[in-house]
């Protein structure tokens, strides 16, 4: 696979990776700035940046071994559940709210059908 320096530093065999923003290229995983990473691959052979020169663009790639896998992780554990599970207890209230409100329109609209014919 072609790898990229994505900025997170050298790549060591079991690294998780991620694609990067170069086409057709994947970048090691960095958990700080992506805290919900799908991952594609984990490296299978190390890469030391400072070794590999870059392109004429600026782009320092090597090619790598990889074994490929893929899954989410999410970085943010436990307290990520907790938000979701309490945006997701909302939008189960708004829901609630909202077929109420169109069970009494419903209703409304029957009384009116009724009392004109």
């Amino acid at each position: 696979m072609l790898v990229v320096d994505g900025g997170a530093g050298d790549i060591s065999p079991g690294d998780l990776l991620i694609s990067s923003d170069v086409r057709g290229c994947a970048m090691k995983h960095d958990a700080d700035r992506f805290p919900i990473g799908h991952i594609i691959a984990r490296a299978a052979q190390a890469v030391n940046w400072s070794a590999v020169h870059p392109d004429a663009s600026g782009i320092r790639g090597a090619r790598v071994s990889v074994l490929f896998e893929s899954f989410v992780r999410d970085s943010l554990g436990p307290a990520s559940m907790t938000l979701r599970e309490a945006e997701l207890a909302e939008l189960r209230a708004r829901n609630e709210e909202l077929e109420d409100r169109l069970a009494r329109l419903e209703h409304q609209l029957a009384d009116r059908l009724a009392s004109s014919r």
